[in-house]
């Protein structure tokens, strides 16, 4: 799903006008693909996914203090992308079926170029203010803890 959407986007040129977004929208579909397939029991294979995607992101913010241009570049891109999804895909869990198709048929108009990622984060108003970062992150940390203390047991 990652890859794919990332080949959708690419036929559109401009559809991601912030050069730190390139990766947001891959993530965000990576993430409901998992979800859609999660037939395991309290949906440990999502909550795996985010646990390990956080984990990537906090490495990527590791990579930004004193790298080159090149590298620091692609760390901030899986770094800011991974967060916005994360909160976007917060958004999407917590809407009822409703509010899930349209979300997707937003994603659809970015995905067939007819609106920028930029433009579907402002209609979808995902940004990391205002505790939607922290909300997310704290999600993530819980699933973290509840995952460790199964691996426990």
């Amino acid at each position: 799903a990652h890859e794919v959407t990332h080949g959708l986007l690419d036929r559109h040129k401009g559809v991601i006008e912030n050069y730190n977004h390139n990766e947001m929208l891959s993530i965000f579909m990576e993430k409901v693909v998992i979800d859609h397939y999660d037939k395991t029991p309290n949906k440990k294979a999502i909550k795996t996914s985010e646990v390990y995607r956080l984990k990537q992101i906090q490495e990527s913010i590791a990579k930004l203090n004193g790298q080159d241009t090149e590298t620091s570049g692609a760390a901030m891109q899986y770094s800011l992308g991974g967060l916005l999804a994360g909160v976007m895909f917060d958004k999407y869990q917590n809407e009822n079926e409703q509010g899930r198709r349209r979300m997707l048929a937003n994603v659809k108009t970015v995905l067939a170029g007819n609106k920028t990622v930029e433009q579907l984060l402002e209609e979808e108003q995902i940004s990391l203010d205002g505790g939607n970062l922290t909300r997310y992150l704290d999600k993530v940390v819980g699933y973290a803890k509840e995952l460790e203390n199964e691996r426990v047991k």
